[in-house]
């Protein structure tokens, strides 16, 4: 802050200065933590990818990657241990011809927002997350919906799995 003198002309200039060196430091770390761990999920992923036994690829995939329950949180991974619903439905499709063609559409719907959209660890596949409206129906009778949906207006089917209130995303 300048400080005028009484002809109003620059007298004093008084500032605060704060050492930020530790909060750099903190900074630096974090960036290679976030590079180190880049760097662990790509090299997993490309050893998934390698995997031609489906079996093989679900145990790596179980052992290695994390996962989410997109539909609802669970006091352990069961339906009967549902606490509550998120409000989302997670469609799986796998083994695309075109992953990048059905990318943009789905982020185009017309009816559906968008929550996320990501390829799936084969790279093969995709996960679309949209929001769902369960006051009408259950989470199943509104997968069934969504799916039909998805069948006739892209013709691509979706795993079923997805059904499944409490399934895992990796």
């Amino acid at each position: 802050v300048i400080l005028l003198n009484r002809e109003g002309q620059p007298h004093q200039i008084v500032g605060i200065t704060r050492d930020i060196s530790e909060r750099r430091r903190q900074e630096r770390k974090l960036e290679n933590y976030r590079r180190d761990l880049e760097s662990m999920v790509a090299r997993r992923t490309e050893e998934l990818r390698l995997i031609r036994d489906p079996k093989r690829a679900r145990m790596f995939k179980a052992e290695k990657f994390d996962y989410c329950t997109f539909s609802g949180t669970f006091s352990v991974r069961r339906e009967d241990k549902l606490l509550n619903l998120s409000g989302l439905l997670c469609l799986d499709f796998d083994h695309l011809p075109d992953v990048e063609e059905l990318f943009r559409k789905l982020l185009q719907d017309e009816y559906f927002e968008t929550m996320l959209l990501f390829r799936s660890p084969s790279g093969d596949g995709l996960k679309w997350i949209i929001p769902t409206d369960l006051t009408e129906c259950s989470h199943t009778a509104f997968f069934r919906s969504v799916s039909a949906y998805v069948v006739q207006t892209y013709g691509i089917p979706v795993d079923q799995s997805g059904k499944d209130v409490c399934r895992a995303c990796f």
